[in-house]
């Protein structure tokens, strides 16, 4: 019987284990997707207003959008042109300060999963 029960407790304690993993895996998604949206608006924000007011440069990087870069070399070229700060030489206020808070998210966004990724690698090895 006491045998028995041992067993019981350490499935209740396995399983306690596991949904307090399950929650945290889903606060992370949650804080992820959060962090995200902000980005995708601004990125269409970014992409929307190149198009708009700077179209030679908008075709130049290749026609992008939002959904669809058309290539690699594309997605490639816009993030180029955001890294390397390109988007200050258009002299357009607005854009710029997009592309500014763009490359802000981003860069959160980078720390917050690999921290996100190596905080949750560390509770797994130690869980172990």
């Amino acid at each position: 019987m006491d045998r028995l029960l041992t067993i019981a407790l350490f499935v209740a304690y396995l399983d306690a284990r596991y949904l307090v993993a399950e929650r945290l895996f889903m606060a992370s998604a949650f804080v992820m997707l959060a962090l995200a949206l902000p980005g995708f608006f601004l990125h269409w924000a970014f992409l929307r207003r190149l198009r708009a007011a700077h179209n030679a440069t908008w075709l130049s990087l290749g026609k992008p959008s939002v959904v669809y870069y058309g290539s690699r070399l594309t997605g490639a070229g816009v993030m180029r042109f955001l890294r390397d700060g390109a988007y200050k030489g258009l002299d357009d206020p607005y854009l710029d300060g997009v592309c500014r808070a763009y490359r802000i998210c981003v860069a959160v966004y980078a720390v917050a999963f690999v921290g996100l990724l190596s905080g949750s690698t560390l509770l797994f090895v130690a869980a172990r």
